[in-house]
């Protein structure tokens, strides 16, 4: 009987951050007010803040798992036996793939990635996915392949051609996406590159 329990509020934290997920993706941490997020879930707000006693760490919670489901995504199948060119290549359609088939994950860390509100375990959740790309960028620079700048540097410019890429598609804006994806790649690569 305990076990059914445990699940059930596993399952009730499950559907507490899916909620608050779609809400601050579409709405914005600011503009999401608890009672909304309760709302959406037919429960008291008393019931939801039994899970998160704030809503300051329901958006922790939710940005770790996100953070953690985006890093095991771009990462997986890289291979550091691929050339430099080819991996960068890898890393940009697991990119486009993981804001397409996640695409609330992918809005929420794009517009909360900075924000005052996450804290230390939340700031360092990208740690793993950040050492991968330094070590990516660093041996690209040493292969006189990519350019030398700092590899955050480096990451931001890719990733802000890319969110260019992805809000004018889902604005309407690109007509081709394939062809604007494979331009944007481009772009980024010789962005960065040598």
């Amino acid at each position: 009987m305990a076990r059914s329990r445990t699940e059930s509020k596993a399952d009730r934290r499950d559907q507490i951050m899916a909620a608050a997920l779609r809400l601050f993706s579409k709405q914005g941490y600011a503009a999401t007010p608890v009672p909304l997020i309760a709302g959406e879930l037919g429960v008291a707000v008393g019931g939801l803040y039994r899970y998160f006693p704030s809503k300051e760490l329901l958006a922790n919670a939710v940005y770790q798992r996100a953070m953690k489901l985006c890093s095991e995504f771009l990462l997986s199948e890289f291979r550091a036996s691929s050339s430099i060119q080819e991996r960068f290549h890898h890393l940009w359609q697991r990119m486009h793939k993981f804001a397409v088939e996640y695409s609330d994950e992918f809005v929420f860390l794009e517009l909360h990635n900075h924000d005052t509100y996450l804290n230390k375990k939340s700031l360092s959740a990208d740690a793993e996915l950040t050492a991968v790309l330094d070590a990516y960028i660093k041996e690209g620079q040493k292969a006189g392949e990519i350019r030398k700048m700092e590899p955050a540097l480096a990451i931001s410019i890719v990733l802000h051609v890319y969110l260019a890429y992805f809000r004018s598609s889902t604005g309407g804006e690109i007509k081709n996406l394939h062809a604007g994806l494979a331009q944007a790649e481009r772009a980024a690569w010789l962005a960065i590159s040598t």
